[in-house]
């Protein structure tokens, strides 16, 4: 089972804490913030200067 947290501070809440601990596999939400931003830029042809993702 994955939780995911669309939350993006702090990158493990409470709620990822807890479905680590029980051996869920967790997705915080600012990797999926990047990933949608960039997606954005793309589709909107917009240059990024930061293309890094952690």
């Amino acid at each position: 089972m994955t939780v995911v947290d669309i939350i993006m501070e702090p990158a493990e809440t409470a709620l990822l804490k807890a479905a680590k601990q029980i051996g869920c596999r967790i997705q915080p939400g600012r990797p999926m913030m990047d990933f949608q931003v960039e997606a954005m830029a793309e589709f909107f042809d917009i240059e990024r200067k930061d293309r890094g993702h952690g």
